[in-house]
């Protein structure tokens, strides 16, 4: 498992489009939200949004005064991101900034949007220096601790079930599961199942992670599962989506032996 460093982080996110992957977005809003937050958020009635919009108008590009290459390179930024509720994401539509702005406070009291509403003009400008500041923010939630490789610890691990084969590897210190480029996932004859994620299944396919075959899907590229509870492992979510359908995955997931994880005492110990 590898962590970036501050640097390494802000190289990675600062121009990278980050509603491909939104559901990891989304994660790093919702914890924003809650930090240091003692009013209540009903996060439910809340969605990833864009400020300039998908669908821009001529509005926009004469305010903006740039390119459609430029816009689009642009639009899907960390900084050109927000929270908001479905209703006032309809209301807002591609309509200007100032419209926007003042559909936006309703939510005044979000944390993620109290500093736009400062903000008279949004440009390019605008959206470098809140994705910036975003990224220190997640820094500041999740900051980096050195670690030397005989620190780390994971274990391999496979799924051989349901005409699939997976690889990966289980992280011993946070639970993690990482899925190996070239592990298979849902097969075909089972799309029709209840608990597929079609949602992170649709996102991976846009992000290129994931491929279409012609019995089913690939990883063509890693992909890490997080587990959102503490004291507990991504082995059950990662089976999964891998399954389609709801699986323990302690059952499914085997070591180098075949053997579940499930058996290994020592292990369910260390993670529970």
């Amino acid at each position: 498992m590898y962590m970036p460093d501050e640097q390494q982080l802000k190289e990675a996110v600062i121009n990278a489009n980050m509603y491909n992957i939104r559901t990891t977005t989304r994660l790093f809003f919702d914890k924003l939200e809650l930090h240091n937050n003692s009013a209540p958020v009903d996060l439910t009635t809340l969605s990833v949004e864009h400020l300039m919009p998908q669908t821009p108008t001529g509005e926009w590009y004469e305010e903006l005064g740039i390119d459609e290459d430029t816009y689009q390179r642009n639009l899907h930024r960390l900084g050109n991101l927000t929270l908001a509720t479905k209703v006032d994401n309809s209301i807002m539509k591609n309509k200007v900034w100032k419209y926007k702005n003042a559909v936006l406070a309703k939510t005044g009291h979000l944390t993620i949007n109290q500093e736009l509403l400062k903000i008279d003009h949004w440009n390019i400008n605008e959206i470098d220096k809140r994705t910036v500041d975003l990224i220190n923010q997640i820094n500041m939630l999740y900051p980096y601790t050195p670690s030397s490789l005989s620190m780390a610890s994971r274990v391999d691990i496979q799924i051989t079930a349901n005409d699939i084969i997976a690889t990966g590897h289980l992280d011993l210190d946070n639970g993690s599961v990482e899925i190996d480029a070239g592990s298979e996932a849902v097969p075909a004859k089972h799309l029709s199942e209840t608990q597929c994620q079609d949602d992170l299944r649709q996102e991976l396919l846009e992000a290129e992670v994931l491929a279409e075959t012609e019995n089913g899907y690939k990883f063509i590229k890693p992909y890490t599962f997080y587990t959102k509870y503490v004291n507990s492992t991504a082995l059950s979510q990662s089976a999964g989506f891998l399954l389609c359908g709801s699986r323990n995955g302690w059952d499914y997931w085997l070591d180098d032996n075949g053997k579940s994880l499930g058996e290994n005492q020592e292990l369910r110990k260390k993670l529970s």
